[in-house]
């Protein structure tokens, strides 16, 4: 079990105490054996953040040194190496003091140790020591750079944990460790009659003290177990927050990318139909009639494919066919669910002209169907909404509002437009553009001088928007 050991900064001596075998000098000779190991140049087992220091000599004082032949007795043996340390200390030395002041009467061997200690601490080395001795444990609370510090006993198996308590005491635990080894509980219970009250009161205190000691170890043992768990339900917390952030961004990245593809696609099939419109009216050998016929067919399959895929077409279902129509009357075409105006009466072969939107086509009277009640009053197409200026006399399909927009975005959708009336059969339109500076209006006259669709064109009269409408007769 590792054990740390600090001196030398807010204190220059340790008072090491606690029961026996309790691993007090054991504390001392790591102490000793790691910083000779360090002095000589060897790697030692201690943490990566170990500090330690070069001392000049290491005072030991550890063991029993008996001596019949030399008439050395506990006592004696440890004032000989007591006398030889004093003699040699010095502000680069560490002094190694074990059982200091034992084998002697307790009260002049705890006077005499604390004595040796004041004596050493003036020579400026630096001390650990160990001791029963309950005087030494009030001198390390009371004097000024001197810490107490105390080697914690297993009384359950009565076996040292080798782990070091600094700031506390430890207690000899006499009695308990007695007790546990099976000494007589009269012999202990008369024991304790012995002690004095003031011996009494601080082995209580001591008792309290170590309780206080293992409260705050579990204690903080509970605080670094909740920080940990704490730490990883925050990382938990961060990486599903990342998640959902990518899912969200790649979602709508997903719907970004669908949306352009359909919008190009719309944009693909409107360009490839003014392109076969216009490459319809260069054909010469081809009749108007037949132009026209060919113009609406075209108009109507790629009508039906710009739709598709946006969801304005609906599903099959079954419907019960018209047998007749009027003209003018509003029906549904089954096939495309959309409604549609009648623009004639069945021909022979049972097909009717309508008018679906800007699109003029011919279907069967079997695929159409009568129109449902319309709940809201139906909205027009932003692009192709009527001005304020307009006559009340023509429908919204017969002009396009063209002011906001640049020049050459003017252009295009006013081509386009026209293109769409043409097809479907319009002969008269009205560009929107505004009066303003005139720019506008300067941009869309050149533009249909040079049209091939157009007849003629003038600026409005009274009642239809004067100068600020454009009117356009079609070929």
């Amino acid at each position: 079990m590792p054990i740390d050991i600090t001196i030398g900064k807010t204190y220059d001596t340790m008072i090491i105490t606690g029961p026996n075998t309790g691993g007090k000098t054991v504390s001392l000779k790591t102490a000793g054996l790691l910083l000779a190991m360090a002095a000589c140049g060897f790697l030692i087992p201690a943490s990566e953040r170990s500090e330690v220091c070069l001392f000049r000599e290491i005072l030991v004082d550890i063991g029993d040194e008996q001596s019949i032949e030399q008439s050395l007795s506990t006592f004696s043996g440890h004032i000989t190496n007591i006398i030889e340390i004093l003699r040699e200390a010095g502000p680069d030395t560490l002094v190694l003091l074990d059982e200091l002041g034992a084998g002697t009467d307790p009260a002049e061997g705890a006077s005499l140790a604390v004595s040796v200690i004041e004596t050493l601490r003036a020579t400026g080395c630096r001390i650990m020591a160990t001791t029963h001795y309950g005087e030494l444990k009030v001198f390390a609370l009371e004097t000024e750079g001197v810490q107490n510090a105390g080697c914690e006993f297993d009384l359950e198996t009565l076996r040292p944990t080798y782990r070091l308590s600094v700031g506390v005491p430890g207690r000899s635990n006499a009695f308990l460790i007695g007790e546990k080894l099976g000494l007589p509980a009269a012999v202990i219970d008369r024991a304790k009659q012995h002690l004095s009250a003031e011996d009494q009161r601080f082995e209580t205190v001591l008792g309290q003290l170590e309780d206080l000691k293992l409260e705050i170890k579990e204690d903080k043992e509970e605080i670094e177990r909740l920080k940990k768990v704490a730490a990883t339900q925050l990382e938990a917390a961060k990486e599903e927050r990342e998640k959902l952030i990518r899912q969200g961004e790649e979602e709508l990245t997903a719907a970004r990318r669908k949306a352009k593809e359909l919008e190009q696609k719309v944009q693909e099939t409107a360009y490839a139909l003014m392109d076969e419109m216009k490459a319809l009216q260069k054909k010469e050998r081809l009749s108007a009639e037949q132009k026209l016929q060919r113009a609406r067919q075209i108009a109507r399959k790629d009508a039906l494919g710009i739709t598709e895929g946006i969801g304005d077409v609906s599903e099959p279902r079954s419907y019960r066919p018209l047998t007749s129509v009027k003209v003018g009357q509003v029906v549904m075409m089954a096939d495309i669910g959309r409604s549609a105006t009648v623009k004639s009466l069945p021909d022979k072969n049972g097909m009717v002209e309508v008018l679906c939107g800007a699109i003029k086509t011919k279907v069967p009277l079997s695929s159409l169907t009568a129109a449902d009640q319309p709940k809201e009053k139906p909205k027009t197409n932003p692009k192709y909404r009527t001005g304020g200026t307009a006559s009340v006399t023509r429908s919204p399909a017969m002009e396009i509002n063209l002011i906001g927009l640049t020049a050459e975005e003017a252009i295009m959708e006013a081509e386009r437009f026209i293109d769409a009336a043409v097809i479907s059969g319009l002969t008269q339109v009205y560009l929107i553009h505004g009066k303003g500076a005139g720019i506008l209006r300067k941009a869309l006259h050149k533009m249909l001088s040079s049209n091939r669709s157009v007849k003629s064109y003038r600026l409005g009269n009274y009642g239809e928007g004067e100068a600020g409408v454009t009117v356009v007769t079609l070929k």
